[in-house]
Parts: C-alpha cells; structure tokens; sequence
C-alpha cells in the first residue's frame, strides 16, 4: 500500500520528507490496529489504537489534499482500513465497494506472484512467454495501480528484445493517454524518455566493445612481435595507438550516454516518495536468508559457486591472500576453466599489494579481474574507495552484506579472532538490481582503462602472507569464539525489499542517508545502529537527537576502542557520544575478542538494513556503498533477537565512561587529535 498512496506525491505546499513520515506513521497504526483487531485484545486497547489510527489519518489526509492530492477521500481511518487502496490513485469520482476489497487483495496477490514469475531465472532466455503473462494478467486486473506496474513490465521485456525499443514506446503512450492521474501519465512518459536512451547506451556498448577487442588484439600483435623486426614492431606499435585511441574515444561516448540515463531515469520515480529520495523501488517477492557470522555467510558462498551455471560476479574491498581468499579463488577458478563468466572486482586499496600474488592467481586461471580506482593511475582520487560487496550467482541468487574476502570473515563463530559480520543472501527479482550495480560498476571500470592489452600473460604468482587479526588489548576483552546465533540460517518468503547503493565519487547524493533519516523520522519507539565504526554526520545525528525528543529509544552499538580494527575511529568516535547521550541515545561498546563489523540498521520492528554502510563519515562522503533494505515484520522481529544478543555482549557508556575518558589525558588527547580527521574514519 505504501506504494500505491507514493503516486499522490507531486506535493505543491508541503515537503516530500513530511509527507513520507505522514504516510508511514499512519501505515505503522493501520497495521497496529488491524492486528488488534485480528487477535481479539481487550476493547479498550483496541479502542484506543482506533483513535490513534484516526488521529494520524487525518493529519495525513489533510497533507495529501494540500499536496493536491484527491480530495474526496473518506473521513473515517478505521472504514479506510478495510476497504481497497484503489481509491488512493483512481481518477476522482471513481466507485469504491466493501466488496472491491476482497478483488485488490487477491490482486494484489496476484501482481506479487506475476513479478516472481517474471523474474525466475532464465528471464533472457524467455521474454515472449514472460509477455504474454503479464497480457493474461492485464487482461483481468482492474486495480489501476498494479495495471499501471504491469504496463511498464510490460514495456521493458519489450525493450529487452530485438528492435523493441518502439514496440515498448507504444504500449507507454497508449497507457499515458488514458492514465487514471497526471503522475501515473508522466511516469509513462518519463519511461518513454529512458527506454529510448537505453537504446542509445546499448549501441554505445557494442560500439564500444568492437573497439576493445580491436585494440585488445592490436596490443597481443604488437607484443608477438619482435623488436629484430624493428620496422613491423614499430608499425604494430602504430596501430594498437590508434585502436586504442578509438577504444577511448567509444569508453568517452558510452559514458556521456550512461550519464544521460542516470539523469533520465531519476524521472521515473514517483514524485515526492521514498523511491525517489533513495533512487530504489520496494521489489516484492523475494526469499531472504540471514547469514549471521562467516560459519554460515562462507559456507553459502561456497555452495552457490559450486552451483553457478553461467555466471559468477563478486566485488569486495578486499581479497585477501589467506586460506579463505585461496579456497575461494580455487573454486572461481574451476569455474572459469568450466567456461562460466568469472569476474572479480576489488579495491585498489587493499589489492595494490596483492595484484602479484592473489590477484595474479585469479587472473592466470581465467577469472577476470579489474581493479577499483587504482592509486597510481587516479592518485587525486585515492581517498574513494568501493566498499560495496555483493556476490552474484546467474539470475538466481545473491548476496550482500559486510563480509570481505578474508579469514577474519569467514571463521566469525570459529575462532576467537572471527569477526562478528553480517550478510543476507537474496533469491527473487531483487537479485537482478545487485548484479545491475555490478553490472554498471563494471562497466565504468572497464571504459577508465586507458591501455587495453586484453588478457594479461600468466606469470608465476608470488606468496605473501597475511597477518591473523588478532587484537593486540583482547585481555580486556570477553575471550572466545562468538556463540552460535543459528545452527541453520533462517529464511523467509514473500519479502519486499530496497536495495540502494551510493557512489559519492559520482554523485553527491547520499541515498542511504536519506533512507536512513526516513526511517528515523517515521519511527515511534525504537531504533537501534549496528556499525563498526559510529561517526554520524550532522544530519544523522540530528535525526538521532529529533527522534530522541520524540519519545523514541535509541541504541547505538559499536566498537570499543580494545575491539575496533581501527583503533583510532574508535576514539574519533567517543567524540560524537555525549551530543546523543544527552538527548536520550544509549550508547554501548562491543566487549568480544574480535571485532563488530556488522552494519544492521533496525526502525521500529518495520524495516531492518543490512550492508556495507557504516555510521560514519567514509561510507557518507567517500565510499561507494550498497545495502539491503528489508520492509518485513518477520526480518525485523528476527533480527531484533540477533541485536539483543549482541547487546549482551557490550557495556553501555554512561556519563561516568565520559567524564572519565575527560579526565584521562592520555584519553582525552587521543580523542581531540582523532576527532580532527573524522572525515578520514
């Protein structure tokens, strides 16, 4: 329903961010009331959740109509909670029945079971008969807003086939021309305008392919050749210079293109609503599967390569030369001899050392690997770092979350020095917008490469040995391996999920901030971080001290100074303690004897993230960052008891903590000087 009442959004008077609260915080109480109502509680409870529900119904119902929204929406919240959204987006004057209500739901069952259907895996291989199923779904559907979501399906299996750019093009002007509200026709239009630019970007790609395999072979000719036939080396020298330099001026062409449909498809949101505020839509249908610690996190990724038929894509910030990185590196390499799309991207930050041992492993076995922001060639740009981490399988399944490639990841629950992480693994439509972030990610990677050589020649990979992480204060620490949160990873159907990536060397934009703060301000009693590192900035900790104002409990779980892999973020961070504390937050500092890298985000029990984003300055400012955002009761109710667990296992900061660290000069210099480079942290 959340999406449905987004299609009133093009407010004129009242802001997007109000707006969204308004929504949500009359969502949370419809919901409240209807499981009240549902579960038979006294009367008096439930007569009070009806006057709250009515409360917030009303204020949200005066927003919309001064956003000019419809106006003739009804007066009683409690009435609307059993009736049919349809309302919320059909043309004014249009009939709504009790008995209507009962055709949405099974409709909007219905829409949530297309969507799986439309996304199994295999979608490229059979876009005709995924067409005529959203036809037999059109052909019955009377909801204007699922109509409307067919319809551009619709539209985009078209436009992944040959010559169906136009094809797509007509089926969204015929659903402009007679779309039930102005917004519905200029999202077809705005789809219009971005299926045609795809257009444009796909001959840009094969243009652009053409040339790097030109010059790819140029270079391999040029280097057979050898320097006793002076003249023809020269020569082939010649031509791979200006292969190349076609190759540069396709990448210059391609990326003017992408950028235009960036712009482009920012227009295909919903004006005013969540999805345009964090460029991400709420995806049906999904399973989700919690993968707390590397026991398990580890154990699935081995499994789903091993699976993998036809392609296997990860990116991670690092890749270490360890007996993790080398077990998952033999396995991506049995597959790439198996003829499947092997890729690897990682982050030159931690690679730059490990491009002639690891790296040069995966590469001389045919896995394909390009290397993020690299220092020498982008010195200026050596301060952005990618700390986005995904693993994808096929069209089948993937898997995000904080875990890198390295021992101190995979043994969390094993050994004492296993960090506590967290990742979800994804089967659904949602794994098509992770493998389209690797998928672009790539892309850009490959159109920055200012020399195409083509593969690189095997050479023998040097050894260089990885340090164990172990924490040098753990005597303060509480020793041990982490306990077994799950003897099997939990799953779960029928999930809705965001996935919303930012790239600040691209774009200023912080989407997950702003998910973030929406989250923050529609939530009523309690919201708990879990980040390795806490440095909000100041629009974070505003929200953390608002929502603090409002009644609402807020934890903070993060590292101890003794925990933290980064000692000094840990003070850096102490510094942002006391403008929470005194607004109400708690704060608590991790005790294990390894460190807390996890990164979950938990409002209200409507919505918990998990990814690579940390509550600090980096992964706003600095680091391309991804996460999942997951609107289920169930997830969040799950998660809750993981959060509590390792709340279990920290020491709530008081004032005391505080003024002692103030009165400890050691201490307190240590968290000015830190404090100073946050931005670093």
């Amino acid at each position: 329903m959340a999406i449905l009442i987004g299609l009133l959004g093009w407010a004129l008077t009242i802001s997007a961010a109000d707006l969204a609260n308004l929504q949500r915080d009359w969502l949370a109480r419809q919901e409240a009331y209807r499981r009240a109502v549902a579960e038979q509680r006294e009367a008096a409870e439930i007569k009070r959740l009806a006057a709250d529900l009515q409360r917030s119904w009303s204020a949200y119902r005066a927003a919309l109509r001064e956003a000019g929204g419809q106006t003739d929406l009804p007066e009683s919240a409690v009435a609307l909670t059993v009736e049919t959204p349809d309302r919320l987006i059909a043309p004014s004057g249009t009939p709504s029945s009790p008995s209507s209500a009962s055709v949405s739901q099974a409709e909007a069952q219905a829409f949530d079971a297309l969507i799986a259907r439309l996304y199994e895996p295999g979608r490229s291989k059979d876009v005709a008969a995924r067409q005529a199923l959203v036809k037999q779904y059109l052909a019955t559907c009377r909801n204007p807003y699922f109509r409307m979501q067919a319809t551009f399906e619709l539209a985009a299996l078209l436009a992944e086939t040959p010559r169906g750019t136009e094809e797509a093009v007509k089926v969204l002007a015929e659903y402009a021309r007679v779309a039930p509200t102005r917004e519905a026709a200029r999202l077809a239009t705005a789809r219009i305008a971005a299926i045609r630019q795809e257009a444009k970007v796909n001959a840009c790609r094969q243009t652009f392919a053409a040339a790097s395999a030109k010059a790819g072979q140029a270079w391999q000719t040029y280097a057979r050749t050898s320097w006793l036939a002076i003249p023809a080396k020269l020569a082939r020298l010649a031509t791979y210079v200006a292969e190349n330099h076609h190759r540069r001026t396709a990448a210059r062409a391609l990326r003017a293109e992408l950028d235009r449909y960036d712009a482009l498809a920012q227009e295909t949101y919903p004006r005013h609503s969540l999805d345009q505020m964090t460029r991400s839509r709420l995806i049906p249908s999904n399973e989700i599967t919690l993968l707390v610690n590397g026991r398990h996190a580890f154990a699935a990724r081995h499994a789903l390569i091993r699976q993998a038929r036809e392609r296997i894509w990860l990116q991670t910030l690092l890749f270490y030369n360890d007996e993790t990185g080398n077990r998952l590196a033999d396995l991506l390499i049995a597959k790439a001899r198996e003829g499947l799309d092997v890729r690897v991207v990682a982050d030159d930050a931690f690679a730059f050392t490990r491009k002639s041992s690891i790296f040069r492993k995966l590469q001389n076995g045919g896995v394909k690997v390009l290397i993020n922001n690299p220092l020498l060639a982008y010195p200026l740009r050596a301060n952005f770092r990618s700390h986005q981490k995904c693993l994808v399988i096929d069209e089948e399944a993937a898997i995000v979350g904080g875990m890198n490639i390295a021992n101190e990841y995979a043994n969390g629950e094993i050994t004492e020095w296993g960090w506590r992480d967290t990742d979800v693994l994804v089967r659904g439509p949602a794994v098509y917008e992770i493998a389209e972030m690797f998928s672009r990610n790539w892309e850009r990677l490959e159109t920055e490469i200012r020399w195409e050589k083509g593969a690189p020649a095997p050479v023998t990979p040097k050894d260089k040995r990885e340090k164990l992480p172990i924490l040098p204060r753990r005597e303060k620490l509480i020793p041990g391996p982490l306990p077994r949160y799950f003897e099997e990873p939990p799953s779960f159907a029928n999930v809705r999920v965001r996935f919303i990536t930012t790239a600040p060397i691209i774009d200023k934009d912080d989407n997950i901030l702003d998910l973030f703060t929406s989250y923050m301000k529609a939530s009523r009693r309690e919201v708990i971080f879990e980040t390795a590192y806490f440095i909000p900035t100041p629009a974070l900790r505003e929200a953390i001290v608002a929502a603090c104002k409002r009644g609402v409990k807020v934890k903070i779980l993060t590292n101890s100074v003794e925990s933290n892999n980064h000692p000094n973020a840990g003070y850096a961070g102490r510094a942002n303690y006391e403008a929470v504390m005194q607004a109400g937050a708690e704060i608590y500092e991790w005790q294990g004897a390894q460190t807390l890298h996890s990164k979950v985000s938990w409002f209200d029990g409507l919505a918990v993230t998990v990814g690579a984003y940390n509550v600090n300055s980096r992964s706003h400012a600095l680091d391309s960052e991804d996460v999942l955002a997951i609107e289920d009761r169930r997830v969040a109710a799950l998660m809750r008891k993981v959060l509590e667990r390792d709340l279990a296992r920290a020491r709530r900061i008081t004032p005391a903590d505080l003024e002692a660290w103030r009165n400890d000069l050691a201490t307190r210099v240590k968290t000015d000087f830190f404090s100073l480079f946050s931005w670093v942290f």
